[in-house]
């Protein structure tokens, strides 16, 4: 009887075994692409933002994503205005997402949001200029919009 069941297990992944060699490709692929090309494109995404500010600079330690869990970790990050001046930084930023509630809910829901070690440098130039101001985008032309609605969970 042993030997029947075996059979009829070999037998039924030699029917299936196309099905199953592409769902671990696809795994495979969704692992790398989360693992390696997204923290890629995470920072190069914070840099450019950046960058588009004028005499500032960031500095990012390490960038982790887990595509199997959806949890985002950035480490070390310091943000500097002109002349250096540090203005924000934080030794950790943890995001983990849940995507079956989100889906269920049509709103973002996070498991966990952790900030560790945050410091904030807000100053008031003499013209009355708040120094992360410049950090914002420019509002878009045209008549001003109402703030849109984010649905909370």
């Amino acid at each position: 009887m042993d030997d029947s069941v075996a059979e009829r297990a070999v037998a039924l992944l030699r029917r299936r075994w196309r099905w199953l060699a592409a769902f671990a490709v696809l795994g495979l692929l969704w692992g790398l692409a989360g693992f390696l090309l997204v923290p890629h494109l995470a920072r190069g995404a914070i840099e450019d933002a950046v960058r588009g500010v004028p005499g500032h600079r960031v500095d990012i330690g390490r960038i982790a994503f887990n595509p199997f869990t959806l949890t985002a970790e950035v480490r070390d990050l310091a943000l500097a205005g002109p002349e250096g001046t540090p203005l924000a930084s934080f030794a950790r930023l943890r995001v983990n997402a849940e995507l079956f509630s989100s889906l269920l809910h049509r709103a973002w829901t996070l498991a966990e949001l952790r900030l560790e070690r945050p410091v904030l440098n807000v100053q008031i130039d003499a013209q009355g200029r708040l120094n992360l101001a410049a950090l914002a985008p420019p509002p878009p032309p045209g008549p001003a919009s109402a703030i849109p609605k984010l649905p909370a969970a």
